[in-house]
């Protein structure tokens, strides 16, 4: 009977605890279908999200894509802008000039003028920026404009203030225009001008790659094509901080039409130029705007950059036409040029030489036959070499050598007869990209009679924007 007791009651304890785990599974499939449930909405939840992002990403792609179209929309049709100051200061020997009267009558060639008419050195040879402009122009009846007329002073200048705007006009399209604003002397009785513009450049260019090379094709106001220096003439990119004798020969920017081929993997360059007159600075006497002659100057240059150290660059060029400022189609002058550069390492080496004549023409004055009167002479020859080194990357000492020979005559109204010859020595400083500080000493020499004091000390102070 105790047995049978013992039995039941193990029964209704089993049966209990079996109740309790049952009823204990139920609450928990109960909670795990809540969760269920709720992760299923979680889901569904998330897969709306993930769809509003899906279509948020397209409108943010559609965005972006209207924004680079945008973007390349203004970068076609809109317009950058660039340019410098350079503020120097400098001093020069004597009234800072580079000529005197002849009146020693040292000059062969000037014995029916004046004795005040004739003069010994070199108007440009007392430059003291990139422009080429002298210290003073002194008694100089070739040139007329003198915008410095310092006397031999020491002086701080603003060099330039310079502008440089370019535009994308379409796919092989673009334009550029280069301004200089200078400000200088205004006094109305000595022809000084005051603050005045200067348009250095305005041309529209083209340019295409082709399976053969590369072509470019200029209008309007253009560079040179003549040796090497031209290029480089800009305050911030030149080496020194005046320009070479030479220069005044071959950096000038005429009016007309430019041309460049490129081949052989930038290994041989041609260039030709149709242009109004020839490219002569446009201080100097000849220099001129518009077309004064009845027939376009034509000048080329060719050049090959072989691999010798970093590149040897070695070129030859030309320039032939119309006497400039002639209506005659009989007068021409001509340019005849070769030019080398070496880059090595931190050292870089520049050697150009040319020489050119402008034959001029015999005209009539009182009834006497005068060389040069109907049409003025040139007679040229110029070279230089230069050198730089650059030991520190905001370090580079540099040196030059540069000799002129000239004659040049207006009938009886003047004669300049000159033998020059400069030695310059300098250092540039870069402490940045957008700054530079360039300090030079040159030495001035003339070989036509005594020797007279215009030595030069010059500096430019160079922030690039």
């Amino acid at each position: 009977m105790i047995g049978a007791a013992l039995a039941l009651l193990l029964t209704a304890t089993d049966a209990g605890t079996v109740e309790q785990r049952l009823n204990s599974l139920e609450e928990e499939l109960s909670r795990t279908k809540a969760d269920l449930e709720e992760t299923k909405q979680a889901l569904e939840e998330a897969n709306t999200s993930l769809e509003e992002v899906k279509d948020g990403q397209k409108i943010a792609e559609r965005s972006l894509e209207n924004l680079r179209d945008r973007e390349e929309e203004i970068r076609q049709t809109g317009v950058t802008w660039s340019g410098y100051l350079d503020v120097g200061f400098f001093a020069v020997q004597g009234n800072g000039s580079g000529i005197r009267k002849d009146l020693e009558r040292l000059s062969p060639s000037g014995n029916d003028l004046l004795a005040t008419w004739v003069f010994r050195g070199d108007p440009l040879a007392t430059t003291i920026n990139s422009r080429g402009e002298p210290a003073d122009i002194g008694d100089s009846r070739a040139i007329g404009f003198d915008g410095l007329r310092t006397q031999g002073r020491p002086s701080v200048l603003v060099n330039a203030v310079n502008l440089q705007f370019v535009t994308q006009v379409g796919e092989s399209w673009d334009a550029l225009v280069r301004v200089d604003m200078l400000p200088r002397e205004r006094t109305v009785t000595r022809f000084a001008l005051g603050d005045f513009f200067d348009v250095k450049l305005a041309y529209v260019r083209w340019q295409k790659e082709f399976g053969f090379g590369n072509v470019t094709v200029w209008g309007g106001k253009v560079d040179s094509v003549l040796g090497i220096e031209y290029r480089l003439q800009e305050s911030p990119q030149r080496l020194t901080v005046t320009p070479s004798l030479l220069c005044r020969y071959t950096c000038g920017r005429a009016l007309g039409v430019r041309a460049r081929g490129s081949f052989f993997d930038e290994k041989l360059e041609v260039l030709a130029a149709v242009t109004n007159g020839s490219n002569q600075l446009e201080i100097m006497p000849w220099g001129a705007e518009a077309g004064f002659n009845v027939a376009p100057m034509f000048s080329g240059r060719v050049g090959a950059l072989l691999p010798v150290g970093e590149g040897l660059e070695l070129s030859v060029n030309g320039a032939v036409g119309i006497q400039d400022r002639q209506a005659d189609p009989t007068v021409w002058q001509f340019h005849a040029g070769a030019a080398a550069k070496l880059q090595l390492s931190s050292f870089v080496f520049t050697v150009e030489g040319a020489f050119g004549r402008a034959a001029g023409k015999t005209g009539t004055v009182n009834g006497d036959a005068v060389p040069c009167a109907a049409a003025s002479c040139l007679v040229y020859r110029g070279a230089y070499a230069q050198a730089g080194w650059r030991p520190l990357r905001w370090l580079m000492p540099y040196a030059r050598i540069d000799w002129r020979s000239g004659t040049m005559r207006d009938g009886r109204e003047w004669l300049y007869e000159s033998i020059r010859a400069r030695a310059t020595v300098g250092a540039r400083f870069e402490p940045s990209h957008r700054l530079a500080f360039k300090a030079e000493y040159t030495f001035n020499r003339e070989f036509v009679g005594p020797d007279f004091p215009d030595d030069v000390f010059t500096t430019s102070l160079i922030v690039s924007y």
